[in-house]
Formats: C-alpha cells, structure tokens, sequence
C-alpha cells in the first residue's frame, strides 16, 4: 500500500509541473504564432455561461516574444507560453474580474491552443479551450470554455 501511495504521489507531482515556458525560443521556433488571435469563448458549464455570457478573447503574440491579451473586462499578466503536445500552452493572470458585475473570483488564466502538426504556418484558425482557474495546478471547480480564435 506504501508503495502505491508513493507511486501516486510521484505521477501526481509530474502531471502538476509547468511546462517549461520560454516565451522568445517558443515564438522565435513558430513565427506564425506571431499575431493577433481572438473570438467569443463560451464556458461549458451552462448555468455559469448564463451568468457570465458570451465572452470576448484576444491575445497578441508580438514579434519581441512579448504576450499581451484580454478576456472579458480584464487584462492578461504576467504571460508565457509553452510547446506541448497538442499545440500551445498560453497562461496569464487576471488584472480583474472578467466580467465586472460576475461574483468568480478566479485569476488564472490558461488557453489551450490546438493546431494541427502539418501546415501549422499556414494555419489561421484554432479551436482552443480555456481554464479559468484560481491557480495553475490544482482547482476542482475551474470554469472551462472553448472558443475558435482566429488569426487576424
């Protein structure tokens, strides 16, 4: 029993680790990552997306590595992002409420950009999910949504 315990613990502990986020080797490897992508996300939970609504999303990923974005009412911080299997791993922090008159405290923010792996530089569209999460490892009552976020 102590041994699975332990084994537990271990894989537990490798599924929470970060991705290693590099913001200048990731864009500089994937130029056509380079732009403004945006779209109207909507959170899967139905109640929660009466509540909150229809919810517009941008990102800008700059050609000086920089990260800079919004969803709803507040401003994405402290930016990364990550090459991970599926795609990209984009995360910031909330400067606010998403929506101002909303009661969700959450300020974490990750978007899971799916691109295909042939033809990503042609690419100009995702279908991206997105975690509104009160921090990056564990939250059993994150908000997830998905939104196509086009490449403008």
């Amino acid at each position: 029993m102590r041994v699975l315990t332990c084994f537990l613990v271990i894989v537990l502990s490798l599924s929470c680790a970060e991705p290693k986020a590099d913001n200048k080797s990731v864009v500089s490897s994937n130029p056509y990552l380079i732009g403004t992508w945006s779209g109207e996300g909507k959170f899967l939970n139905i109640d929660f997306n009466k509540e909150i609504g229809v919810i517009p999303i941008q990102m800008e990923i700059k050609d000086n590595y920089e990260i800079s974005g919004t969803i709803g009412d507040s401003e994405l911080v402290n930016t990364s992002i990550a090459e991970v299997g599926y795609g990209f791993e984009i995360r910031g922090e909330l400067s606010s409420k998403i929506k101002a008159t909303s009661k969700i405290t959450k300020d974490h923010l990750i978007i899971l950009l799916v691109l295909p792996e042939d033809g990503r530089e042609k690419v100009q569209m995702s279908t991206a999910n997105f975690h509104l999460k009160s921090n990056y490892t564990f939250d059993f009552d994150m908000r997830v949504g998905g939104v196509n976020l086009m490449k403008n």
